[in-house]
């Protein structure tokens, strides 16, 4: 039997002040599609963050057998929030531009794998038509959307191609056509063969 995705081994995770998920076992294998269901502040997220290698845990063991893709609204709003530091600095030398959206994807290919790049060019196009994002390449990423951005962080997790795919609450904060693209891609990922990991309190 091939190993699993990602073990959990006897975990147990720190949230806040409080200690959450005591001693959880969990195995994600290739081909099973997980959603993590529960109110708001029960844990969901800093269990998506531990499996993503977000946060540590503080007993137990995480081990990773797969190339892992994360997104989330909490990661949108930390995206937004460095690029405003950024315009400070950009004001400062005179800049006035902010980083563009095709910059901003092609940022999660690592300098090694840069040299990669016409390798990765047909996946890349493949990204953007597939997620809507031709139009909006040269538009800097804090002019988009919520809709736009949300898309935008998923083509720019699966440029690795990921064989997990962790969403934590990845509806948040999207009107109904926006929600309604999102949850049709991720159908089609789940054809596609990647395993998803969804949280949601919904």
């Amino acid at each position: 039997m091939e190993p699993a995705l990602i073990s959990a081994e006897g975990i147990t995770i720190r949230q806040y002040d409080r200690f959450i998920l005591h001693n959880t076992d969990w195995k994600i294998r290739k081909g099973e599609q997980w959603g993590v269901v529960g109110p708001n502040g029960s844990g969901k997220s800093s269990l998506i963050h531990a499996l993503a290698g977000e946060i540590p845990v503080v007993r137990g063991r995480i081990v990773r057998h797969a190339q892992i893709g994360y997104v989330s609204d909490e990661l949108q709003r930390q995206v937004l929030a460095k690029e405003r530091r950024a315009d400070v600095a950009r004001y400062y030398s005179r800049e006035v531009a902010g980083t563009r959206l095709r910059d901003f994807l092609l940022h999660a290919v690592s300098s090694d794998d840069r040299t990669l790049l016409a390798d990765l060019r047909c996946h890349f196009e493949n990204l953007v038509r597939v997620f809507y994002l031709e139009s909006l390449l040269e538009r800097g990423i804090r002019d988009l959307s919520t809709g736009e951005l949300r898309r935008a962080l998923l083509a720019r997790a699966l440029l690795r191609k990921p064989q997990v795919l962790m969403l934590d609450e990845t509806y948040d904060g999207l009107d109904p056509q926006s929600r309604s693209q999102v949850a049709r891609m991720i159908e089609n990922l789940i054809d596609s063969g990647t395993t998803i990991v969804l949280a949601t309190h919904h």
